[in-house]
């Protein structure tokens, strides 16, 4: 499952999943090589007096190598990228990278990667909702519109 977590932003929300979750995925922490210090980190309180004097950047790192280290704690696979430089290239390239193991990875577990069948009800509906006139849309749109099909049914 392709997902996209931000530093600590979504800590809380997302490593609990993948330091104690299923055990099927690889998380990849992505940032640069050469990291600016940044600005200082303002006046803080006294309980989090370890932070007086630090910079955003370092706190940044701090963040980063720790979040590397408690996956590696729980036995999770973890990659670290490094940029060499951040400019459009490079992060074109690392994306271009990051779908060429999408679809690698999709051939393996035999998942067609480029027709999405599974999204194409959902595409159908949303063209039968602003006004497609085929017999799918119209019928997809409807569905929508009645609540139906709105159920999972497994195999």
């Amino acid at each position: 499952t392709p997902l996209r977590a931000l530093g600590a932003t979504d800590q809380h929300s997302q490593l609990q999943l993948y330091r104690a979750g299923r055990r099927d995925k690889l998380v990849t922490l992505v940032r640069p090589a050469e990291r600016d210090a940044g600005l200082p980190v303002p006046d803080v309180p006294e309980d989090v007096g370890y932070l007086d004097g630090a910079s955003l950047g370092e706190l940044l790192d701090a963040e980063f190598r720790a979040t590397e280290a408690s996956l590696a704690a729980a036995g999770r696979p973890c990659v670290r990228v490094e940029l060499d430089r951040l400019d459009a290239r490079s992060v074109g390239e690392l994306l271009y990278g990051f779908e060429a193991a999408c679809v690698l990875a999709g051939e393996l577990a035999d998942v067609e990667t480029f027709t999405q069948p599974a999204v194409e009800w959902g595409k159908t509906a949303a063209r039968g909702l602003l006004g497609a006139e085929g017999e799918a849309e119209r019928e997809a749109a409807a569905a929508v519109a009645a609540k139906e099909r709105l159920v999972v049914e497994g195999d």
